[in-house]
């Protein structure tokens, strides 16, 4: 990129960017990731902070935009209006608010990571959290990873009452994840959630249709917060 006002425009860009995301709530998990958390929701009927979501995760010119359905029905008006690539097509995840302890990580992506000895003397590198996080994860072939969530839900008589590990394995296609209780001790003072909106409102503030339908009210050309720079974070919703 030449010229002053291209390349300014550009840095314009990447800091308005970085600043509309400063909101963000999801923990993105990637390939060799473990994430230690306690849900904040029981699971129970009526649970706000545990939901099954629709999200259309697509290409717009150099960029991926995620989009939120709350009825998988609406998808072919929103497609019309957005205009969406031919091949895209609605995906069903659930999701929950969590209390995100720690994350071990394969790759040292911060100075503030420490790095710690794994299984057979492997290192990796501890990210400290403790902090609300959404934790969105795909059904899995088969249901398979949901499965292993009600497993536990089912083993504990409620999803809040320990601490879960999700892994991640493999990227795109390959990716496979799981989920399983640990012994580790769940945070036990009292945390404040009063902050916390439903998973459902959540998604619908940040990636609804209408921030992109109705740009002007939203005051970018095309509302960023819905924008993922790159395509790595597009994997991560595989």
């Amino acid at each position: 990129m030449s010229g002053i006002a291209r390349i300014q425009a550009r840095i314009d860009e990447r800091t308005q960017l970085s600043q509309n995301n400063l909101d963000s709530k999801e923990f993105w998990i990637r390939d060799g990731d473990q994430i230690f958390f306690s849900s904040v929701g029981d699971g129970k009927e009526g649970d706000p902070f545990v939901s099954e979501i629709t999200l259309v995760i697509y290409r717009d010119g150099n960029r991926w935009s995620t989009v939120y359905l709350k009825d998988r029905a609406d998808f072919e008006e929103v497609s019309k209006a957005l205009n969406f690539p031919e091949d895209t097509r609605p995906s069903n995840k659930f999701a929950l608010w969590a209390y995100v302890y720690d994350a071990l990580h394969v790759e040292r992506k911060s100075e503030d990571w420490e790095a710690i000895e794994g299984p057979n003397g492997k290192t990796l590198y501890k990210q400290e959290v403790n902090d609300y996080r959404i934790i969105t994860l795909p059904f899995g072939r088969g249901g398979y990873l949901w499965s292993q969530l009600v497993d536990i839900f089912e083993d504990w008589g409620t999803l809040n009452k320990g601490v879960i590990r999700v892994k991640r394995h493999g990227q795109g296609l390959d990716t496979t994840y799981s989920l399983a209780a640990t012994s580790r001790n769940k945070k036990e003072e009292d945390m404040d959630t009063s902050d916390l909106v439903s998973i459902e409102e959540y998604y619908a503030n940040r990636y609804s249709p209408d921030k992109q339908l109705n740009p002007q009210v939203f005051g970018n050309s095309k509302d960023q917060t819905n924008t993922k720079k790159s395509e790595d974070n597009m994997d991560l919703f595989k």
